[in-house]
């Protein structure tokens, strides 16, 4: 990956991206930015698009209360507002609620902001789809005549329920990447040959996380996919082959984002990153080490237990990891195989130790 370009002709079209509301009965920021999104907003400025960016989970928008600061590591409270319960979840005993800014603030922010030319819309868990058919229909109220396209999770494990009920014009499944440019000409007439290989992760831009109104940690994606075919995971559906960044190109944008932005805590997207970690996870753990930087790593996304070996724990140790999740799905071991073979009792107790 490369850093992102210093800005884009004023003639070029405008492209609104827009991370969605949650609606659920609890939400936290757990070290959840949208990498996909903002990874798109990159390329499109390294295209000389212009891009705008509305966060609706903004914790730090400027008309959030106070309390709303950061936590331990980057992370914290998302605000929030009580909502009336979907039907048939009224008899669960929590608070129903939309997490993120309230919608006059997003209005207010739409409205002075220059009308686009395209709005891009994010999705993430498939539950959460009523926050983004809340969020669409907003969009729709201030810029009625401007199309507005859905991806992410939700569009692409449910294309057809998101045609019928988000409110989009129209729906894009899988990775963005591939397919950005040609939608961004589709709908503003503007064409531009790629300079990027969608099939080749070290040529992308850095996501844009400097559209974030005030970034407390960055995440990072240093491959794609995973070995394994879990029939409750979703992973190989969502990457279907396994790709790799150059360990030392993950290093070189750790310390990148760390002397731009004073970013210390980093979280690890990866579904698989200490696979195949002598060639991988081990070089770049190497090379974060001789940095000599005082930093702090995260893995939300847990790691495979399997391959936790004394030296790859040591280089964690060394290299700053702070959290770590490790990807047990039962302690049924002897029932395993119906449902996590990936590793046993025995594996896990040793990684444990």
């Amino acid at each position: 990956m490369k850093p992102n370009p210093s800005g884009a002709p004023n003639e070029r079209a405008l492209i609104l991206l827009v991370n969605p509301w949650i609606h659920d009965f609890a939400a936290y920021d757990v070290w959840a930015q949208p990498l996909g999104m903002l990874t798109l907003a990159a390329i499109l400025r390294q295209h000389d698009y212009r891009v705008n960016y509305v966060d609706c989970l903004d914790r730090f928008h400027p008309r959030a209360p106070l309390s709303d600061t950061f936590r331990r590591h980057g992370r914290g409270p998302y605000h929030k507002s009580p909502l009336p319960k979907p039907p048939g979840l009224e008899d669960v005993p929590r608070t129903y609620s939309r997490y993120g800014i309230e919608p006059e603030w997003l209005r207010q922010d739409l409205q002075a902001a220059p009308k686009p030319d395209l709005i891009l819309v994010t999705s993430l868990m498939t539950y959460w789809y009523p926050g983004v058919i809340e969020t669409i229909a907003e969009l729709k109220n201030v810029f009625p005549e401007v199309p507005i396209v859905l991806g992410g999770i939700y569009a692409t494990l449910y294309p057809d329920h998101a045609a019928e009920f988000s409110g989009a014009d129209g729906i894009i499944t899988g990775p963005g990447e591939s397919r950005i440019l040609e939608l961004a000409a589709e709908h503003t007439g503007q064409a531009v040959p790629a300079r990027f290989d969608p099939e080749n992760l070290d040529t992308y831009p850095y996501p844009a996380f400097d559209l974030l109104r005030k970034p407390g940690y960055i995440p990072l994606q240093t491959s794609r996919g995973c070995p394994f075919k879990c029939a409750y995971c979703v992973s190989g559906f969502l990457n279907p082959r396994i790709q790799r960044r150059n360990p030392l190109s993950v290093v070189r944008e750790i310390v990148y984002w760390h002397h731009r932005l004073g970013i210390s805590d980093f979280a690890f997207y990866d579904d698989a990153l200490l696979m195949d970690a002598d060639q991988h996870a081990v070089p770049m753990l190497e090379a974060i080490i001789a940095s000599g930087l005082t930093l702090r790593f995260h893995t939300p996304n847990a790691l495979h237990i399997r391959n936790i070996t004394e030296e790859t724990a040591g280089l964690m140790f060394a290299a700053g990891f702070t959290t770590l999740r490790l990807g047990l799905e039962t302690t049924a071991f002897d029932q395993r195989r119906q449902m996590d073979w990936k590793v046993t009792e025995s594996e896990f107790k040793r990684a444990v130790d």
